[in-house]
């Protein structure tokens, strides 16, 4: 027997109104089968009402069905019914009743039972009376009502509506305003379209609150001391600038990454205002460029209140070194060098190797040297043993540019912080370099005055922050920040709660928010996301043909276009990317920077695999005929016969 779930929502009008009661209630309800899922299709069914809700009477029935011209359309699982408005029949109970004004004036409890096809639901439903909405200032009586323009209310149908001027809500607390209210009060409000704001909101708690309908996902807005605390199952915030020509996207908490950011400039750039230290992050060639030293910090190992910085080496040429300890035998040693040396140094350019006798002084000389061992000799017949450090030049980096057009200025960082320092701890000072290069001097120097007159003349020369020579770092450095919106006017009151704590809902008092501690509403049906969902920026679902791994390079197939397949050619022009993880149900997320294009085929046909330029037609691709450096946009993954239309392309990466 076919089993039917009814989700019912419905509304009549109390008896105790001046008007009489209706003789139609509007009635919506879900039809599920016996294995929950929505029905669709035509179904008969009668409505019954009764006075009791069990067993009693039934006072008048209601039938909707085929033989009344009056079946009921249900359309996945949704359908709505006028109650009263099918064909009308008494019950059997006492009394004779032709319609619903008449059942609910002389019964003060109604109970609606329905049966669709022949089965008939449990239990009956009690119909509770809601009293009539009407307009305050203009209508009295329901008749007035009908004086008013149906446009003139907002309802809950899914007709598009429209209303002139701001929204409002909020729970009203004497003495705590309302947004958009200067009377009254409330501990959350919310305000729609109020003076130029899209959605303006406050509460006890927190602002706002968003998430996807599986709790994966969220997002508090003004939540205790955060403006913005988000939880994502990609990432918890995803930024980048849509303006032309931009290209800056900041990922935060991605995976394992804090922050992932990129850009055709840039990774990243931070600025030091008050110092005028910047630096950047994967910038051309480097992976930190700026105008501040690099250190190291660490635990000073035997007072707890201090710490030791380090800066690191710093010089013309991007270098690499290895060293050790070795020996001499009969007066000579071949040293292998450490075995990643060879990997990373030029083995042409730049080699440099130091030897220092340990124990003995004998005299020693570096015969031979490449990036794999260097030969030492000393006296005939020695076995001394020797330090040795190699320094080389690191592979790829010996045309890097040391003297470049300036982009920004970089006078040397203000040491202000380092001044604080010295004036809360005296005793530290003669730690720095210029102290320890005062004690190293002569006896009998080293009270004597230095002359820093040639040191101070090239600093001077490069220049020193100052505020009041440079201005502003902003100005110094040329950045122009985003204009920040006006905080909005919110209300306010001299009355502060101070008994409500800042939490999300359901996190113990006195909880800070962190991973775990967030309530997920257990209630919520976890929902399975398909593995070849997008992932922000460069992660893209594509149909594969044939076994694909994670790490796997991937290229257009030509035999099932719009494909990729494992890359099995070398320097393949149709390749595309890297598998970011193994194909399933023919689909392979594909990591590469793909966006749809907009290209002309009226300069030849476009199929997959074409190198595209910029094309006469204005903002138009068209298939490149000769392939000229810095000219190629990127590649096409999808064919264009002829005209202009939009196809997906693989961009070419700076």
């Amino acid at each position: 027997m076919r089993t039917l779930a009814l989700i019912l929502s419905l509304a009549a009008a109390s008896a105790t109104f001046a008007a009489a009661p209706p003789d139609l209630v509007n009635y919506q309800g879900v039809l599920r089968g016996s294995n929950d899922k929505p029905l669709d299709g035509t179904f008969d069914m009668v409505f019954s009402f009764h006075d009791a809700d069990t067993a009693g009477n039934p006072i008048l029935v209601d039938a909707h069905d085929a033989a009344n011209g009056a079946a009921v359309v249900v359309a996945g699982g949704l359908f709505s019914v006028q109650l009263g408005g099918g064909a009308l029949s008494d019950g059997t109970g006492p009394g004779t009743y032709a319609s619903l004004e008449e059942v609910f004036r002389d019964h003060s409890a109604v109970y609606l039972e329905v049966q669709v096809g022949a089965e008939t639901l449990s239990p009956r439903t009690r119909i509770v009376s809601a009293a009539y909405a009407l307009n305050a200032t203009h209508a009295q009586t329901a008749e007035q009502l009908s004086d008013s323009a149906s446009g003139f209310y907002l309802d809950t149908s899914p007709t598009p509506q429209t209303k002139s001027g701001p929204l409002s809500f909020s729970t009203s607390v004497p003495g705590i305003p309302a947004l958009g209210a200067g009377h009254g009060g409330g501990t959350s409000s919310v305000a729609l379209a109020r003076d130029g704001e899209g959605i303006q909101s406050q509460g006890f708690e927190f602002g706002g609150f968003f998430a996807d309908l599986d709790f994966t996902s969220y997002a508090y807005t003004a939540f205790g001391g955060y403006g913005i605390y988000a939880k994502g199952d990609i990432t918890a915030g995803y930024f980048y600038d849509g303006s032309v020509g931009a290209s800056g996207v900041a990922i935060l908490g991605y995976s394992d990454q804090g922050v992932l950011g990129y850009g055709n400039w840039a990774g990243g750039y931070f600025d030091d205002t008050d110092s005028s230290a910047w630096v950047r992050t994967g910038y051309s060639t480097y992976k930190v460029q700026g105008s501040g030293s690099v250190s190291f910090v660490q635990n000073h190992p035997y007072e707890a209140d201090k710490v030791i910085v380090y800066a690191a080496p710093e010089g013309d040429e991007v270098a690499v070194y290895t060293r050790g300890t070795a020996q001499l035998v009969a007066g000579q040693a071949r040293v292998p060098l450490g075995e990643t040396f060879a990997l990373v140094a030029d083995p042409d350019i730049g080699l440099t190797a130091y030897v220092t006798p340990v124990d003995e002084a004998v005299p020693l000389a570096v015969v031979d040297k490449s990036t794999s061992e260097i030969v030492v000799r000393g006296p005939a017949g020695s076995r001394a043993t020797f330090d040795y450090i190699v320094w080389g030049l690191r592979i790829g980096f010996d045309e890097q540019s040391i003297v470049q057009p300036k982009t920004i200025e970089s006078p040397i960082p203000a040491m202000h912080d380092h001044e604080k320092v010295y004036a809360e701890h005296a005793d530290l000072r003669r730690f720095n370099a210029l102290e320890r290069f005062q004690s190293t001097r002569p006896h009998g120097k080293a009270d004597e005055a230095l002359d820093r007159s040639r040191g101070r003349q090239l600093r001077d020369a490069i220049g020193v922050y100052d505020p009041a020579r440079h201005g502003t770092v902003e100005h110094l450095h040329g950045i122009r920040k985003p204009d920040l919106p006006v905080e909005p006017a919110l209300a306010s009151s001299e009355a502060t709660p101070t008994t409500t704590t800042a939490r999300p809902h359901g996190l113990p008092e006195g909880a800070v928010p962190s991973e775990t501690s967030i309530a997920e509403p257990a209630s919520q049906p976890a929902i399975e996301r398909p593995a070849s969902a997008p992932r922000p920026g460069w992660y893209h679902a594509l149909p594969s043909n044939g076994p694909i791994e994670a790490g796997d390079v991937v290229t257009l197939d030509p035999d099932h276009p719009g494909a990729v397949k494992r890359a099995d050619r070398g320097a393949d022009a149709e390749v595309v990317g890297v598998a970011v993880s193994a194909a399933s149900n023919d689909q392979v997320e594909v990591a590469a920077a793909i966006l749809e294009v907009r290209v002309d085929a009226g300069y030849g046909a476009i199929v997959p695999g074409d190198l595209l330029t910029s094309s006469p037609t204005p903002g138009a691709a068209m298939r490149a005929l000769d392939v000229t450096a810095g000219t190629i946009v990127g590649k096409a993954l999808e064919p264009l016969e002829s005209g202009i239309g939009t196809i997906r392309v693989l961009l070419r990466r700076p």
